[in-house]
């Protein structure tokens, strides 16, 4: 066998052994890599789906409570229809409930049952005296609060609905005197769950009841809801679970979906309701980075195959060919040939060999040359001197056209930078003008914005004042309300427009900071007074603290610092679901300067993720 071979097969050998062990451990970890990933993706997706699921059924519940908890609607449960004061406490109510509907677009229909399950009043004017006292949701509410299942609404055309029923309560004797009904559209939770970012082209989250019926649209198919049976080992798993004690249970594996597809999947189950929630994406789209890796693998093994031939390749001619040479250069020295030259430049034996044969060539021309050159050394003298003539006449033609070109081309390069010197002054000249017209439209925008904003503040600041003017006077419960109602709205109005007011300064450059004496401690109380309707309307704990050592008597500006609590505090109790609110104010510990003071506001909200906390500050 040729020394070319074996080198091929050793070399061949080695690279397969290596490459395939490579690709299999590369593969094997990778797949365990990604599959995690996976699957904490698609159970943090569901997760998330059901906390909005679960948040929206508590919000509309709660809507439901308060209205059962109404004061009109209780009275005029208790009243008869002969009483005088019926048909007042009729309209109000009414009026409520249209109102309710009007500012939830999710709530379709609002009406009130009394004992006997006939409908007293109703958002729409259609559906009073019908008789509800057969349906669920009057004969469960009794008991407490009910939430029917999704179903189809005969009356609304085939709406596919959710029904959340409260009973209420006389206030003074706690006494049972009628249900309050809210049909809700699906259009909410069809929005959370076919919302499918991060979910690549085949990933799918719907919604099942408890008979495994799709109550959510499906990405693969229409028209599901009530329709798709979802009977398949995660839909089986999860409804498994509706017996247990704990909220949900998540399991992810590989199994067919309702189509018949291998998918990835996981499920949670919504006890509340006794629903699944499915999250599922297709194996083949899940492990299509491994496909990749492998295919990419492969490739590089089939590379290294051939880089490993050409390898092989060359070094056996490293070896083979300088003994080659010496013996076709022993060849041509036989004929006669002295100019022929091994060459080589190897330091081992066989290069030692070819330099030592070269010498013995050399030294056979040099003796041939010696001969040669007493004959022919005049002819050479004479041949060359005519070359060196011939060369100067031919170098000096081309210098003169040379420098003939070059003068043609400065001349053609002046004319040019004259044109471009004459269109770079007109570009200019365009530009300074443009630049005017925008600096005049930004600041007549800036002038315009800061005095409009003046113009709507003073009527503002009226309507305001006199509403607390009628808030003095002596008005019934539901008047007060509603003056305060109209108050708080204006006072939210007039905030806008104060920070309107404020980004139109800053853009105009008039934005000062003031620098007045003020008390901290009464800026504190004014500003968690008014949160403090907010954080009750919640049930949620406000509460402000001041160090007994913070300075309180402070210059500076108060008003910037009030706007800057109450956007925090604000969105501190906005993200708070239960418990409470802390405005916490100390020295800044890493400020020793006097007047430098820390403010915190600390919640039991849902927090914010640690991938959000860089962009929160950023301009919006």
């Amino acid at each position: 066998m040729k020394f070319r071979t074996k080198a091929i097969i050793i070399i061949l050998s080695l690279i397969s052994v290596i490459g395939i062990s490579t690709t299999m451990v590369s593969r094997i970890i990778s797949k365990d890599i990604i599959e995690h990933q996976i699957y904490n993706h698609l159970e943090t997706t569901a997760q998330s789906r059901t906390h909005h699921i679960e948040a929206f059924l508590d919000k509309e519940t709660k809507i439901t409570l308060q209205l059962s908890e109404s004061i009109v609607i209780q009275k005029l449960l208790v009243l008869s229809k002969m009483d005088k004061n019926y048909n007042n406490r009729l309209e109000k109510v009414i009026t409520r409930l249209k109102h309710s509907a009007d500012i939830n677009k999710e709530i379709y229909d609002i009406f009130v049952l009394d004992l006997n399950g006939v409908v007293i009043a109703s958002n729409i004017e259609q559906r009073h005296g019908l008789d509800r006292s057969n349906d669920p949701y009057f004969i469960n509410a009794k008991k407490g609060v009910y939430v029917k299942d999704a179903y189809y609404s005969r009356h609304f055309g085939g709406q596919p609905s959710l029904a959340i029923s409260v009973p209420v309560f006389q206030d003074v004797a706690n006494i049972l005197v009628g249900v309050v009904v809210i049909r809700i559209k699906l259009d909410y939770l069809n929005d959370i769950t076919t919302d499918r970012t991060g979910l690549g082209k085949t990933g799918d989250i719907y919604l099942i009841n408890k008979d495994g019926y799709m109550i959510t649209p499906s990405r693969f198919i229409d028209d599901t809801f009530l329709k798709q049976k979802v009977d398949t080992e995660n839909a089986r798993n999860c409804l498994a679970h509706k017996d247990k004690r704990d909220i949900g249970h998540k399991a992810i594996k590989i199994f067919n979906d309702y189509r018949g597809v291998k998918v990835l999947g996981t499920h949670i189950f919504i006890k509340e309701m006794e629903w699944g929630l499915l999250a599922e994406i297709s194996e083949k789209e899940a492990f299509a980075p491994i496909t990749r890796l492998t295919h990419t693998m492969v490739l590089i093994l089939v590379v290294l195959f051939g880089g490993a031939i050409i390898l092989a390749l060359l070094i056996s001619e490293t070896i083979t060919k300088p003994i080659i040479e010496l013996h076709h250069g022993t060849e041509q020295i036989i004929k006669g040939n002295l100019d022929y030259r091994v060459g080589t430049k190897s330091k081992n034996e066989i290069g030692q060999l070819s330099r030592v044969f070269d010498k013995m060539a050399l030294n056979l021309k040099k003796s041939r040359q010696k001969l040669e050159e007493y004959s022919k050394g005049l002819e050479r003298k004479v041949k060359e001197k005519t070359a060196q003539l011939q060369k100067q006449l031919k170098k000096s033609e081309q210098q003169r056209i040379a420098t003939q070109n070059i003068l043609e081309d400065f001349d053609k390069a002046n004319e040019d930078l004259k044109s471009e010197i004459a269109q770079r002054k007109i570009v200019q000249q365009e530009l300074i003008k443009a630049r005017e017209v925008a600096l005049l439209a930004s600041k007549t925008k800036t002038e315009f914005l800061a005095s409009m904003s003046h113009e709507i503040r003073t009527p503002m600041n009226a309507i305001i004042g006199m509403s607390e003017l009628l808030s003095e006077t002596s008005l019934t419960p539901d008047q007060q309300q509603y003056v305060q109602t109209f108050k708080t709205a204006g006072e939210n109005l007039l905030n806008i427009i104060n920070d309107i007011l404020d980004i139109s300064k800053v853009e105009s450059g008039q934005i000062e900071l003031e620098k007045i004496d003020f008390d901290l401690e009464e800026l504190l109380e004014k500003t968690c007074e008014i949160m403090a309707i907010r954080a009750h309307e919640k049930k949620l704990d406000l509460t402000c603290y001041i160090e007994p050592q913070t300075p309180t008597q402070l210059n500076g500006d108060p008003v910037r610092l009030r706007q800057i609590l109450l956007n925090l505090v604000g969105n501190a109790i906005k993200f708070t679901e239960k418990g409470e609110v802390l405005l916490h104010v100390d020295k800044d510990p890493k400020n020793k300067k006097s007047g430098s003071l820390l403010f915190s506001i600390s919640d039991t909200g849902i927090g914010i993720p640690e991938e959000k906390i860089e962009t929160i500050f950023e301009s919006f």
